[in-house]
């Protein structure tokens, strides 16, 4: 398989490569739409989104690991609503949460 990655120069001017090639890499293992708007924790994804700059990271956050390996540890047999339910459960189970 080939992806072919287009970032906007203007849009990423006076960020660092490092940032941008995290977000870059969330975006393309994450495959998803959900990051073109801001997302309620700090992340990677909220870089280039119109995000407050709280929950904007400049590299891979514990949240943006932590999607990543719920998102593929979910059954892709499973309804979107089951899906939805085991990222939020496995995301927390990670991060500690209780």
């Amino acid at each position: 398989m080939h992806a072919l990655i287009v970032v906007d120069l203007d849009k990423v001017n006076g960020i660092r490569l490092s940032a941008i090639t995290d977000e870059v890499a969330m975006l393309a293992l994450a495959q998803t739409a959900a990051f073109d708007a801001c997302q309620p924790v700090v992340g990677i994804a909220n870089l280039t989104a119109p995000c407050d700059a709280a929950l904007k990271a400049d590299a891979l956050s514990s949240s943006d690991q932590a999607y990543l390996h719920a998102l593929y540890a979910i059954d892709p047999n499973d309804s979107l609503t089951q899906q939805r339910s085991k990222i939020a459960y496995e995301m927390k189970k990670s991060l500690g949460a209780r």
